[in-house]
C-alpha cells in the first residue's frame, strides 16, 4: 500500500512539473505580448505627442498588464529620479525591482534601454520599431507549434512519472 501511495505520490509531482513547464511557456508568450503592445505604445506616443520619456513609459504602463506594467512604472520612476546616469542603468534597476521576466522578456528589455534615450526622437523612433521587430520574431518563434509543445511537455511529465513510479514499485 505504501509503495501504490508513493507511486501516486511520484506520478502527481511529475505530472505537476509538466503542467508548471506548460504554463511557464505559456506565460512567456503572453508577457512578450504585453511587451509587443507597449512598444507600439510607446513609439506612437514619441512619434506624434513627443511625450517625455518617462511619462511614455507611465502611460505604457497605464495600458499594460501585470509584469509589465510594473516594470514601466518602476522604469518611468527611476528616469523621473535621474539618479542612474543613463536609460539602460535605469532599466536595470527596474528589472531588479520585478520578481520574475522570463529571459526573453528580460533580454528585450535591456535591449531597448541600450537605445533609448540616445537619440534623437526620429532615431529612438526607429529604435523602438526596431525592438517590436525583435520582440515578434522572438513571439512567432514561441509560437510555432506552441499547442503541440504544451501538451509535449505536459505529457512527458506524466509520463516521467509513471515510468519513474514502475521503477521503483
Amino acid at each position: 500500500m505504501i509503495k501504490l501511495l508513493g507511486g501516486i505520490m511520484i506520478v502527481i509531482a511529475s505530472a505537476g512539473l509538466g503542467f508548471q513547464i506548460a504554463a511557464s511557456f505559456c506565460f512567456e508568450r503572453q508577457l512578450l505580448r504585453q511587451w509587443i503592445s507597449a512598444l507600439d505604445f510607446m513609439q506612437c506616443e514619441l512619434q506624434y505627442r513627443m511625450t517625455s520619456l518617462p511619462e511614455i513609459c507611465r502611460q505604457a504602463g497605464l495600458n499594460g498588464k501585470g509584469k509589465i506594467r510594473l516594470l514601466l512604472y518602476y522604469l518611468a520612476d527611476e528616469l523621473d529620479r535621474q539618479v542612474l546616469p543613463d536609460v539602460r542603468s535605469c532599466m536595470g534597476m527596474a528589472l531588479k525591482q520585478v520578481a520574475y521576466l522570463p529571459r526573453s522578456v528580460h533580454n528585450a528589455a535591456m535591449d531597448l534601454g541600450e537605445t533609448l534615450g540616445r537619440f534623437d526622437t526620429d532615431g529612438q523612433v526607429r529604435q523602438l520599431e526596431t525592438a517590436r521587430q525583435n520582440s515578434r520574431m522572438q513571439l512567432e518563434s514561441l509560437e510555432k507549434g506552441a499547442q503541440e509543445r504544451v501538451r509535449a511537455y505536459q505529457t512527458l511529465g506524466i509520463c516521467c512519472g509513471a515510468a519513474i513510479a514502475i521503477l521503483l514499485i
